[in-house]
């Protein structure tokens, strides 16, 4: 749809960044597609590869006292990153 949205020569030559910052002159497209891509593109782009598991510390103890446990957290992310559009803003 981001294809769809940019064709035409004033677009297609432009960087995702450009895009994206100038969104708003283009279409909801460009935002909504666009913006959803590059947002992804940072999300893995932060993925340390030696990562992951329960968070500890602060951190670990907010989740548990907001959430219950760790586990608990993720079904609750996860189930509000299915049912809402951008689900990055779970």
């Amino acid at each position: 749809n981001l294809n769809k949205a940019i064709a035409g020569p004033d677009n297609e030559t432009k960087t995702l960044e450009h895009l994206v910052a100038a969104a708003g002159k283009i279409s909801p497209a460009v935002r909504n597609n666009g913006g959803g891509h590059w947002n992804h593109g940072f999300f893995w782009d932060s993925l340390d590869k030696s990562g992951g598991g329960a968070p500890s510390g602060n951190l670990g103890d907010a989740i548990t006292a907001a959430f219950g446990s760790f586990d608990a957290f993720k079904e609750k992310f996860a189930q509000a990153g299915m049912t809402r559009f951008g689900s990055g803003w779970a």
